[in-house]
């Protein structure tokens, strides 16, 4: 599949990488990352966190905005999508709580994943013109998602769902109906949790805020050690992969520190932010943020456009729908991943992708949306839409 994305995205002409900001965001960061192979003490991590995100880019990012290049493509593969996440998440419910390897393995990476994947769920199925049948498979796939978060007894992931939750009535035009219903829906998903919720789990969440609790204080001892890190390394950081391999030479420097407690050395930071941070310093973080901004900016943008509209066509509804899920979904990344070290993981750089080749597309079809210019190159039948 890398391969063939990768064929798409050679035999393709690469002017819309110039027209698309998130696309520009992503060779910057890419290319901090890089720059950071010259003096990280491990340059093997970096070199390998260099690879990784080059085949995340042109393995998906850059080529999916040339495949999903009609409105067609785009509303058909979000289906496809959310059809996958929900496979997955009920491989989670049935392995308990494990996913099926590599970044969907772990119970906390894959909880991560399934609250990205929920918002889809909610928002496909407010589709016009959707049968009965199909919103009925749509709306079904929620309950499997909520098994599998309950089933992985992840802390980070129950946060990532409130987040999401707490994001659907804030996009919403009726804010208090809606919030409504998502009192009811979050006491369905209470009731369904704890079906299957371990004692374990239950105790391990109720420990959060327990100043004893050793997770929650290895954690924040972690993160201590990060921002001595990035202190020190306020620029570019340490070399992007290299928190676990450097953050024994700065742990008797943070003031959590004691004499005789255990030196974390290999361990990850468990945090987006403070692997960010301390591996990329500023310049990496200013990027992270702008790209951010960019993929709130594009929902803004769309929501603009759809509130000038009288009336609403339903192209442009489905089109501010699917931001509002990705918007969501961001959401679900930037709660959830700030207890794991998920930074370089492809699930928040597919949205990334995402966003980019939808927005593309909203542009060339919705009348008097801007309008990018099509990427050309000898595959006529994608360049066409066909």
């Amino acid at each position: 599949m890398v391969f063939a994305m990768l064929v798409v995205f050679l035999r393709t002409r690469k002017n819309y990488l110039r027209e698309e900001n998130l696309h520009k965001l992503l060779i910057a960061f890419w290319a901090v990352i890089s720059i950071t192979i010259v003096f990280a003490p491990n340059t093997r991590a970096t070199f390998n966190t260099s690879l990784g995100m080059f085949w995340l880019a042109v393995g998906f990012v850059f080529p999916v905005s040339v495949i999903l290049c009609s409105k067609e493509r785009v509303f058909k593969f979000f289906f496809f999508w959310l059809a996958v996440q929900t496979g997955l998440a009920i491989i989670v419910a049935l392995n308990h709580g494990h996913g099926l390897g590599s970044y969907v393995l772990d119970e906390n990476d894959v909880a991560m994943v399934i609250d990205m994947s929920i918002p889809y769920a909610v928002y496909l199925a407010l589709f016009p013109g959707l049968s009965r049948i199909k919103r009925i498979l749509v709306y079904s796939s929620i309950p499997f998602m909520l098994l599998a978060l309950g089933v992985a007894d992840s802390r980070g992931g129950l946060l990532g769902l409130a987040a999401v939750l707490l994001m659907l009535p804030l996009l919403s035009r009726k804010p208090v109906r809606n919030t409504l219903a998502l009192v009811a829906a979050v006491l369905l998903a209470i009731a369904i949790l704890l079906r299957y919720l371990s004692a374990a789990y239950v105790t391990d969440v109720e420990g959060i805020d327990d100043p004893n609790d050793s997770t929650r204080d290895e954690r924040l001892w972690s993160w201590s050690i990060g921002w001595v890190m990035y202190k020190e390394n306020p620029v570019l950081g340490v070399g992007a992969g290299n928190y676990a391999w450097t953050n024994h030479l700065y742990a008797t420097k943070s003031p959590m520190y004691r004499p005789g407690r255990k030196i974390l050395g290999g361990r990850a930071a468990h945090s987006v932010y403070f692997t960010l941070l301390p591996e990329l310093g500023t310049v990496g973080a200013i990027i992270f943020i702008c790209i951010l901004v960019a993929i709130l900016n594009r929902y803004r943008s769309v929501r603009r456009y759809c509130r000038a509209q009288a009336p609403l066509s339903d192209d442009a509804l489905r089109f501010e729908l699917l931001f509002k899920a990705m918007l969501c979904s961001c959401a679900g990344f930037m709660i959830a991943g700030a207890f794991i070290s998920v930074l370089y993981y492809p699930p928040f750089w597919h949205l990334v992708g995402l966003v980019a080749a939808t927005y593309r597309t909203a542009g060339r079809e919705l009348p008097g949306f801007a309008q990018p210019a099509v990427p050309r190159g000898r595959f006529k039948r994608l360049r066409a839409g066909t």
